[in-house]
């Protein structure tokens, strides 16, 4: 396998930027092309890289830049030479046909949306602005600010996200545990089983399949001043995407309140608001770990991690040998669903050929994850009864076929109710359930179940767009369009 090119490959790509805790993402639309494009270019040089992340200490701040495939238009790239740009891509997250797939329906549908729906103004560019710091992150903030109404491009959405020191999202529980490790860049598995190929996740290298992704490829002669790199040595096309990946973001509301009264609601019906029916361990058995992040599978009877000072989460572990049945982590979790690992629809059959063929088709779904909270945290939700403000979650992800990867988890594990061997029920945490009684979680506890039913919808979608992160020569490339 030729070796990553880190200068060419954007920061954001291979390093979740975690000692960065403050961030803001500024959606812009381009409206003098010629004027963007100067911005692109001087941007170019500003854009954080992979390289710059493998380094000690790590820089102290960072900018990265992604494109909507109309935003690749209106910069000046054909559509002839475009087709290779993947169809999901091309069609947008608010196609309707994509809206279902995705469970973007009803109040969660792209016609309520604040930001890339058909009722919003199209967006072209997204900037991402990091920082150690709020104060860091709004002098960063200012200064591309002041630039962007002279640069031809309007600001028609922003958001903050700021992560806690202890990583924790809204419904307070640690996030962000369980990451696929990139073949190439020599970091640690931490509990993952085998490295990823890294063409899953950036366009120009080989992926699980053995293949290379497709990727936009252009007639050499359109790249005159021989920016982009060629195709292959047999192919003298230039490549735009290679050390490109494809971002998803999503603006996800949380109903903080509304998920804690409802497991709270649930312990109370079965008359012990401790041990087995408390609706922390209730909410604890429909994520998959405990608050402090500690897994079920691990920790199956009480939160480990609450008593130790510093503790970091374990993430080595696999479902089929131990927990087939789902007694420790019910199949239904939000974890299990979002990463089945070994035991994919083979419940009771502890097989090491048969776990090796689920770990091979789930590590073929993988994506990476560069999330951030946004909105005021409530730190005691079952003491509170309004929390005015809206809060929720930044999702992010990387992935280099948005099909196979994002969209799959979404339809396939999520919310999909005859996930492995259910009956009912979608995604307990981020499916889009609807309160009814098919809206459940089952846990399993030996001879008899506990269902949890009329589940409403914890997470709603609020805006979010597919984009294209370019491999900073080909920033440079749209900047000399």
């Amino acid at each position: 396998m030729a070796g990553l090119e880190f200068k060419d490959i954007q920061g954001i790509l291979l390093d979740g930027y975690d000692h960065l805790p403050a961030s803001r993402y500024f959606f812009l639309k381009i409206e003098e092309p010629a004027l963007a494009k100067a911005w692109m270019g001087k941007t170019a040089k500003a854009v954080a890289t992979a390289a710059q992340f493998r380094q000690k200490p790590a820089p102290a701040s960072a900018l990265n830049l992604a494109l909507t495939y109309r935003g690749t238009r209106v910069l000046g790239l054909s559509e002839d030479y475009g087709l290779y740009f993947s169809d999901e891509f091309q069609q947008g997250m608010a196609d309707p046909q994509k809206a279902r797939v995705l469970g973007d329906t009803e109040d969660s549908g792209p016609g309520t949306w604040a930001l890339g729906g058909p009722n919003n103004e199209e967006v072209h560019a997204l900037l991402m602005v990091y920082a150690g710091n709020k104060a860091d992150l709004e002098k960063l903030a200012l200064e591309q600010e002041t630039v962007f109404a002279s640069s031809g491009l309007k600001v028609v959405f922003q958001q903050e996200g700021l992560k806690r020191d202890d990583n924790k999202e809204h419904f307070g529980f640690r996030d962000g545990i369980s990451q696929p490790v990139v073949e190439g860049t020599g970091q640690p598995l931490n509990g993952e089983v085998a490295e990823i190929k890294a063409g899953d996740f950036i366009l120009g290298y080989e992926n699980q399949f053995s293949k290379i992704p497709l990727s936009p490829l252009l007639p050499a002669s359109k790249d005159p001043q021989n920016i982009l790199p060629v195709a292959s040595p047999q192919d003298s096309r230039k490549d735009l995407g290679r050390n490109g990946t494809y971002l998803v973001f999503r603006v996800l509301a949380q109903d903080v309140l509304g998920f804690w009264n409802y497991f709270k609601g649930e312990a109370d019906k079965r008359g012990n608001p401790t041990g087995k029916a408390s609706a922390d361990y209730l909410a604890s058995k429909s994520v998959g770990r405990w608050p402090s992040g500690a897994p079920l599978e691990l920790s199956p009877q009480q939160d480990e991690g609450e008593r130790q000072k510093n503790y970091q989460p374990r993430n080595d572990f696999q479902y089929n040998s131990t927990d087939d049945q789902g007694l420790r982590c019910p199949v239904g979790s939000h974890i299990r669903r979002a990463n089945p690992r070994d035991s994919l629809h083979n419940i009771g059959v502890q097989n090491e050929d048969e776990r090796q063929k689920s770990l091979t088709m789930v590590n073929r779904h993988r994506i990476l994850r560069r999330g951030r909270p946004y909105g005021d945290y409530i730190d005691h939700p079952l003491q509170v009864k309004e929390a005015p403000g809206e809060r929720g979650l930044l999702f992010i992800c990387l992935n280099a076929n948005i099909s196979r990867q994002f969209e799959f988890i979404q339809q396939t594990w999520l919310n999909n109710p005859k996930f492995d061997g259910l009956s009912d029920g979608k995604d307990p945490v981020v499916g889009a359930n609807d309160g009814t009684a098919s809206s459940q979680m089952v846990i399993p506890q030996g001879h008899y179940r506990q269902v949890l039913s009329g589940m409403a919808r914890f997470v709603k979608v609020r805006g979010g767009a597919y984009f294209f992160l370019p491999g900073i020569r080909a920033i440079q490339y749209f900047s000399q369009l």
